[in-house]
């Protein structure tokens, strides 16, 4: 769900080490022409909004990464009702975000461009914008996309309203997910390649005590 160009699911796709059926919804439509060239079935859509195009108990496993952060809080309970739906009977559910505290080297960003705006800690800044002709410092980008870049990115220029990403207590997580079964949840390491995989945590109490860790985590979830 919201999965880009589908990079990660051809990853995942490589590190099982057998071929899946791939499905991918993405609100961006220059990111689902490059998802369907790698023969991901691909869906123009924004999650936020309505029903998914799947019927109940679809899929095995569902993944939602760095997305729910950027929507409006009251269309939340909506995505991940709409995953539980399509999810199999005991299916699971991959939650990827960042850890529960602001990344340290966003800090001074933060302080200078941020906090005037009356963003608070652990909130980022993205948006849609337009090329405005500047060399960009990140060239690999697409530039048709809708969301190439930050604000940060000289190359490009914020035309419509900006969505901000939150970092996700655990109480506030436990509201949303709590169709799913918590007792077996799972944090694994993603940011680091080597330690990829790794159990960061095992059940909500391991989860607590490790809250105030930086980095990135893949909750693991049943249903």
């Amino acid at each position: 769900m919201g999965g880009s160009t589908g990079s990660r699911l051809i990853e995942l796709e490589k590190g099982i080490g057998s071929i899946i059926d791939k499905y991918l919804l993405e609100v961006d439509p220059v990111s689902v022409r490059e998802a369907e060239k790698k023969e991901i079935y691909a869906t123009q859509l924004d999650i936020s909004e309505g029903n998914f195009p799947y019927q109940d108990r679809s899929f095995d496993v569902v993944t939602l990464c760095w997305a729910l952060e950027h929507m409006q809080p009251q269309k939340r309970g909506n995505v991940i009702r709409e995953i539980h739906r399509v999810l199999k009977d005991g299916g699971r559910f991959y939650f990827g975000d960042d850890l529960y505290s602001k990344i340290p080297w966003e800090e001074e960003h933060f302080n200078r461009v941020y906090k005037p705006k009356g963003y608070g800690l652990g909130t980022f800044f993205l948006g849609i914008f337009e090329p405005t002709g500047l060399p960009s410092s990140d060239p690999k980008k697409v530039q048709e996309s809708k969301h190439p870049a930050s604000d940060r990115d000289m190359a490009y220029k914020l035309v419509a309203g900006p969505m901000f990403g939150k970092v996700f207590l655990l109480d506030e997580l436990r509201q949303l997910v709590q169709d799913f079964n918590l007792d077996d949840i799972i944090l694994t390491e993603i940011d680091n390649l080597e330690n990829a995989g790794k159990i960061i945590a095992r059940g909500t109490l391991e989860i607590e005590k490790n809250q105030n860790n930086g980095g990135a985590f893949l909750a693991s979830l049943r249903k």
